[in-house]
């Protein structure tokens, strides 16, 4: 086998240990490599302009003219990312479409020169520039919708954003704190307090005389503690609600668990973080961290703006025609969609939807997800997309519907000035797929591709907004639009490492979950990675397994028949519908000579006598004591003369006289017919009448209602009162035994007939 790359190094990065590092080592595809074909060096102004932005959005050092983003590592948020930089760069509206359409440098170029000749359709995008400052704020149309709901619900952890991260080596506590205080002055989204005026939420500055940071040492306790006790002060604070209104809305904890290895925690509301936010943090945290130990100065590149600023710019964009001309896309686009999607769950879903929740992580094969990797190259297309078009078809089969609404969540950073700023920026997409017409997963991807494009092209859209303008029937057992999400964990990475300290990210479960279903998908050095994250009100965990087997199994069948249609594709693998089709099925038994019910409760009571049989409130009976008990029963019957196929009337409330009797007909070879007392009393008299009774099992209160009933005339038998009385008129039929045949009567239900008068 020859290397794909051969990378040159100084000496080979190492752990505190003395170990080779290998989450240190540079990545391949980053480094320079030979001028070949496609690395041409551009010839014109504008190649070189792109060629500096591909620089910058791959973070790659040689970038040909013919290289293909995609390709290269790109993915459907740095199209996001290059779109706007391209826009920015050349003063015009660049879609995302076009990066799909023009891959390459070379044709963007020519693109871009074509459509400078003529007016372009779109209205420019303002810049983004800082504005001055009231005390007051307003919020983003994002933190009005989480304001809205923490209001309506009350306090909740279930947008609480977090990040744990285990650090190996000599850790310097005052450095990491100082680095904190230097993150919270940098980014004023941190330092916002939110309050609500003349009902209208609003959001202000607070100073930053507050310390988020708190210590706490384990290292003295043993290994088994230790362990027990940091997961628990970790999950005390994930589970813990904001005060959004006097409370910091960042929390930061460090427990020491030994001289070299301290694991951090950052929390921050969503309100005023995301997924990007948290990365962008411990990054941030990294850099300063390292300086401020080699004894120079933190010198991070200058925000040119702030999250305040970016909502007052989203606030003015979106006024007038603007936002409603991006709204009627989204209606025209959702009109007529289904509201829920049934998944098969365990239980039903509960009136007020909760936000109680788990994760299941699971990884795809390597080889599979390399294939499917190669799959999504080469029909051009990304990841998220050929995933997409999977899961929707993955939901349709299971909920048996013929279309599906899912959600996914974007970085909403078209503007380069929001890259290095935390706050909450992420939108929500709703992406409609149909299956109505069975295309073929290939036909389907196609149709997919076309879709997303399109509204990818319309993400600005605030969540909030599109709610409001559709305005669908409101459910509090459900979240409206979707209720399931697939989100492509593609943000920014943070770092390996903290000056000259190892970073590994801790895993904690997740107890909250945000919507019915939604999958995490992120790309590994070991292959693709899916947390399934789910209600508990309404999966349970074997359920869910279930549920990423089967996800698998499809995403395998389409990868073996692309050209079927999708109903044909398999959710089940060979080894699954083996055990479906024929293991639960093969119910075949060979039980010999024959044998009644009661022969199997005889052998049972015979082989476990003390075991408990029956249980009705406070009192019980062992298979023993049932067993001669229904004996006894069965003699006195039999001494009344009771035989084969002789009906006998059970008038019992339910209660352990009620399984004595059943089984004491049987034994004496007799046939019973059941009386509820809840059954009318015209019915229960035509049932007397009807099957000729001549004797009825009772209980002393429910006597006086038997002879109303016309029933006088039959032997009534209490099992309550007259147990006795039972025993000894049956004791001189004991040892009796009938035989029983499968022809044998057992039982007889009436039904009333209906006579219709001329």
């Amino acid at each position: 086998m020859v290397p794909a790359f051969f990378v040159l190094l100084d000496h080979f990065p190492l752990t505190s240990n003395g170990k080779l590092d290998l989450r240190a080592l540079p990545d391949p595809l980053q480094q320079d490599r030979p001028l070949g074909e496609s690395a041409a060096p551009p010839i014109e102004p504008g190649q070189e302009i792109l060629q500096t932005i591909w620089r910058a959005v791959l973070a790659r050092k040689s970038i040909g003219l013919d290289d293909r983003f995609f390709e290269m590592g790109g993915h459907s948020l740095l199209a996001v990312r290059l779109a706007s930089r391209m826009g920015r760069a050349f003063k015009q509206t660049v879609p995302i479409r076009a990066i799909f359409d023009h891959p390459t440098i070379r044709q963007q170029a020519a693109w871009l020169e074509r459509i400078s000749r003529g007016d372009s359709q779109e209205e420019p995008v303002p810049p983004l520039l800082r504005q001055p400052r009231e005390v007051l704020q307003p919020l983003s149309f994002s933190q009005q919708r989480l304001w809205f709901l923490h209001q309506l619900e009350g306090p909740n952890s279930a947008y609480n954003m977090f990040g744990t991260v285990r650090v190996q080596g000599p850790f310097q506590a005052a450095l990491f704190e100082r680095g904190i205080r230097i993150i919270l002055e940098r980014h004023e989204a941190l330092r916002m307090g939110f309050f609500s005026r003349e009902g209208e939420p609003a959001q202000y500055l607070r100073p930053d005389d507050f310390s988020p940071v708190e210590f706490v040492d384990l290292a003295g306790m043993d290994a088994d503690s230790r362990k027990n006790e940091l997961e628990r002060v970790l999950r005390q604070r994930i589970d813990q609600p904001f005060d959004l209104v006097s409370g910091n809305l960042l929390r930061v904890r460090v427990c020491r668990c030994g001289e070299e290895d301290t694991v951090f925690q950052v929390v921050m509301h969503h309100l005023v973080s995301d997924g990007w936010s948290v990365g962008l943090f411990v990054r941030e945290l990294s850099e300063i961290y390292s300086a401020l130990a080699s004894g120079a100065t933190p010198r991070l590149p200058e925000l040119t703006v702030q999250f305040v600023d970016y909502v007052l710019w989203q606030r003015k964009r979106f006024e007038g025609k603007g936002l409603e001309r991006e709204v009627q896309y989204w209606r025209q686009r959702l009109h007529g969609a289904p509201s829920l999607l049934p998944l098969p769950t365990d239980r039903p879903r509960p009136a007020a939807q909760s936000y109680r929740g788990s994760t299941l992580r699971c990884a795809l094969p390597e080889t599979l997800s390399r294939r499917w990797i190669g799959f999504q190259e080469s029909r051009g297309s990304t990841l998220f997309m050929t995933l997409q078009a999977a899961f929707a078809v993955f939901l349709c089969r299971i909920s048996r519907q013929q279309e599906v609404v899912i959600g996914t969540a974007v970085a909403n950073r078209h503007a380069p000035e929001t890259e290095p700023l935390i706050g909450f920026f992420a939108n929500t997409l709703a992406l409609r797929t149909s299956l109505a017409s069975d295309p073929s997963f290939i036909r389907l991807l196609e149709q997919v591709q076309e879709s997303v494009l399109e509204d990818f092209s319309h993400q600005e859209v605030p969540f909030e907004h599109l709610v409001e303008a559709l305005r669908p029937d409101r459910n509090l057992a459900h979240s409206p639009i979707f209720q399931v999400m697939l989100v492509l964990q593609n943000a920014l990475m943070p770092p390996k490492r903290l000056g000259d300290l190892a970073l590994e990210f801790h895993e904690i479960p997740n107890h909250t979950a945000k919507f019915d279903l939604t999958v995490f998908v992120e790309t590994t050095e070991s292959g693709l990675v899916m947390t399934w994250e789910y209600n508990t009100d309404l999966f349970d965990p074997y359920r869910v397994r279930c549920l990423a087997a089967s996800f698998e199994t499809l995403l395998r069948g389409i990868l073996a028949e692309p050209e079927a249609p999708v109903s044909r594709l398999p959710l089940a693998s060979a080894e699954e519908r083996q055990r479906q089709l024929r293991m639960w099925n093969d119910t075949v038994k060979d039980y010999g000579a024959y044998r009644s019910m009661v022969d199997d409760f005889e052998q049972q009571a015979e082989a476990f006598p003390d075991r408990v049989a029956v249980v009705f409130e406070e009192r019980s009976h062992s298979y023993g004591e049932l067993n001669r008990l229904a004996e006894e029963l069965a003699a006195f019957l039999q001494a009344q003369g009771i035989r084969g196929d002789q009906l006998v009337g059970v008038f019992l409330e339910r209660s352990l006289e009620l399984v004595v009797g059943l089984f004491g007909i049987l034994k004496a070879g007799g046939a019973y017919v059941p009386l509820d007392p809840e059954y009318p009393p015209d019915r229960l008299a035509f049932m007397l009448e009807d099957s000729a009774i001549s004797v009825v099992l009772t209980q002393e209160r429910l006597r006086p209602v038997l002879a109303s009933l016309g029933g006088n005339a039959i032997r009534s038998v209490c099992l309550d009162s007259k147990w006795p009385e039972v025993v000894q008129k049956g004791r001189g039929s004991v040892g009796r035994r009938p035989v029983r045949h499968p022809s044998q009567l057992a039982y007889m239900i009436l039904h009333l007939r209906i006579h219709w008068a001329a």
